[in-house]
């Protein structure tokens, strides 16, 4: 025979559930939160990349255009 302190009461049943699906979607939004901080790491390390390839290209944009054929490229790239 079950004793008193054994059955559940189905008001505690009630909170029991609420208080898992609050926690299931507190985990959930975590997850959701800890994806878009990845997104944006990602897309400021591209953008830092971008801005010393800018820089780069800037500084050295003379001598990177004498140093290459252009004609030679297009004629390449055309198959003529």
């Amino acid at each position: 025979m079950e004793s008193e302190s054994n059955r559940a009461d189905p008001s505690e049943n009630r909170i029991a559930a609420k208080l898992r699906a609050a926690y299931l979607r507190g985990k959930e939004r975590i997850l959701a939160l800890r994806r878009a901080q990845t997104m944006t790491e990602y897309g400021l390390i591209l953008s830092a990349v971008a801005a010393v390839v800018y820089v780069a290209y800037h500084s050295m944009g003379g001598s990177i255009n004498s140093m290459v054929i252009w004609t030679i490229i297009a004629g390449d790239l055309t198959g003529s």
